[in-house]
């Protein structure tokens, strides 16, 4: 029962998350393209929004630009080949941010044009200490937690910030036994009670 309602609660967040992104994305000033129009409006919009540690606008030749005043070349990041390939929001691995050097988990949506032609994508970060926060108060027994995995296998929230977006918790090693890999990847096959 805990781990379906921590499992509730993550959904509700991230999808939270994508809801809020959808509706700053839909906003004429960003849906522009004009730097200048969008930094303003997204500002208003989402600054404070879910504790996000950068928030930034990709055109879609991958340049992408923070509110953090940061213009970066992010072509080849998955989020952003992701969501102009499908034109569908995208909730990426763990990742080491480019604009702030924090670890990381990047939602992201598409920005379509006035003839509904995609401009653009809109982004945020989440970082692992936001992400943990979540789960701060679930425990099982005395030792036992909760953590949040990427698709990649990789932690993205986890009580020792040390390995979070470094250590696969998919593969079977020195801290993670065989029980708890093939828990997760039997999880990130869509597999379980």
């Amino acid at each position: 029962a805990l781990a379906k309602s921590v499992a509730t609660q993550t959904g509700l967040y991230l999808d939270g998350v994508l809801k809020t992104l959808r509706a700053a994305a839909s906003a004429a000033e960003v849906r522009s393209m004009a730097w200048d129009r969008q930094a303003s409006a997204l500002r208003q919009a989402l600054e404070g929004a879910y504790d996000f540690d950068d928030i930034f606008v990709v055109d879609l030749q991958g340049t992408g630009r923070t509110l953090g005043d940061k213009v970066l070349d992010l072509a080849d990041r998955e989020y952003f080949l992701r969501v102009r390939d499908t034109k569908e929001p995208f909730v990426g691995n763990p990742q080491l941010s480019r604009a702030t050097g924090n670890n990381v988990t990047v939602f992201a949506v598409p920005i379509f044009g006035e003839d509904n032609a995609l401009v653009g994508v809109l982004a945020a970060f989440v970082t692992d200490k936001t992400l943990a926060s979540l789960y701060r108060a679930v425990s099982w027994g005395q030792k036992g937690y909760a953590a949040l995995v990427g698709r990649n296998g990789v932690a993205a929230a986890h009580p020792n910030k040390d390995i979070v977006g470094k250590l696969n918790v998919s593969e079977v090693g020195p801290s993670v036994p065989e029980p708890l890999a093939g828990g997760v990847r039997r999880a990130l096959a869509g597999e379980g009670s």
